[in-house]
């Protein structure tokens, strides 16, 4: 079966307010999830209220100042990792 939705990508700087922070990680959540409320209604005219299936989302979180990176992945609407590492500019 063929896929569209594969991947979804939030991107925020760590200077960011941290609700903003939160409302994209619960997109991501939401965006992995197989529905949004077990109810689907395609019916191949009308969109969907909520888009959901992707396959894996990752919120990326880049500190400038110190040169850093944290990424989350999520699955299945649940975060499933997590890892940083350093950059050099």
């Amino acid at each position: 079966m063929e896929k569209d939705n594969l991947i979804a990508i939030e991107m925020k700087k760590s200077e960011r307010p941290e609700e903003e922070k939160s409302s994209d990680r619960a997109r991501l959540r939401t965006l992995t999830k197989s529905s949004f409320d077990g109810v689907w209604s395609y019916d191949g005219e009308t969109h969907p209220e909520h888009v959901c299936g992707y396959e894996i989302g990752y919120f990326v979180e880049l500190d400038r100042e110190n040169c850093s990176y944290v990424v989350q992945a999520f699955k299945a609407g649940e975060l499933v990792s997590e890892y940083g590492g350093n950059f050099g500019l």
